[in-house]
């Protein structure tokens, strides 16, 4: 009965241990080494004097345009990795909700690369609109420009850290839920993705209609903390494979401590005395 009691709690914690690395390792999560981030500056405004330009070229400002409850997301246009599948996945999340876009709540996208231009603001809103339905207003989705110095102000004031590298730049992947005012209300990370991988960004369409009607009434809400998705400028050589890879062993290993329990299983019921 020892021996047993030994090795049952030998096995408990093997998957203990196993719950705690295997999410990480199935999903192909990164943490950069450098400072790229989100720090969640809830029950905060956007700064009233942040000026941006919109796709043709008017100015705007940001926190005006937060007049009611305001889904933000943060990308560069020139992206071609992880910032299309984030605005592909808004296009369908706002495509799901059960609210009406531009009088219920409003979309904007932000680049945070003082390089983008007016035009390229043009192109992405005709490429990620495209698919909406034909009823969508036109200005409910607005996609935005602006100086380095807005920017900062903008990224500070959100929690949200970038690092620029040669060929783009290392960020996460967040929408942040603006109440009227331009109050920082919730952040919403992806709740569906496999870095590196061919599979589509998925963000909650019946958390994000909660969370706008919350915004709506001024409320403040957190989500519980979990792994942050980050977007890369470029891709290393074999990392989709290196992490195809990790995810097949993370699963082996499950599979291997699942048998070792059902045998530990049997193996009870074998030197159980027979009085019990």
């Amino acid at each position: 009965m020892t021996k047993w009691r030994k090795t049952k709690d030998g096995a408990i914690g093997a998957l203990v241990l196993l719950a705690a690395v295997l999410p990480g390792a199935a999903a192909g999560l990164i943490t950069p080494a450098e400072n790229p981030g989100i720090v969640e500056h809830l029950g905060q405004a956007i700064p009233a004097d942040i000026r941006c330009l919109d796709d043709k070229g008017a100015e705007v400002n940001l926190r005006a345009l937060a007049d009611r409850p305001t889904i933000l997301s943060l990308v560069y246009y020139s992206c071609d990795h992880i910032c299309p599948q984030v605005l592909v996945a808004l296009g369908r999340l706002v495509g799901d909700l059960p609210l009406a876009a531009g009088m219920d709540y409003r979309v904007v996208t932000l680049s945070f690369d003082s390089l983008d231009s007016p035009r390229d603001a043009a192109k992405a809103r005709r490429n990620y609109t495209r698919p909406l339905p034909k009823d969508f207003p036109p200005g409910a989705w607005m996609f935005l420009t602006a100086s380095e110095r807005n920017i900062r102000a903008v990224t500070g004031r959100l929690g949200f850290s970038f690092e620029q590298e040669e060929h783009g730049f290392v960020h996460p992947a967040v929408l942040v839920v603006l109440g009227p005012g331009g109050v920082i209300s919730r952040y919403i990370y992806p709740t569906k993705y496999a870095y590196g991988a061919s599979y589509p960004v998925t963000f909650p369409a019946v958390g994000m209609a909660d969370s706008l009607r919350r915004a709506a009434l001024g409320e403040i809400g957190a989500e519980a903390p979990g792994p942050v998705l980050f977007c890369f400028p470029h891709e290393p050589p074999g990392q989709a494979r290196y992490y195809g890879l990790m995810r097949l062993a993370g699963w082996g290993t499950l599979a291997v401590l699942a048998a070792l329990f059902l045998y530990l299983i049997a193996g009870r019921r074998k030197w159980r005395p027979a009085g019990d």
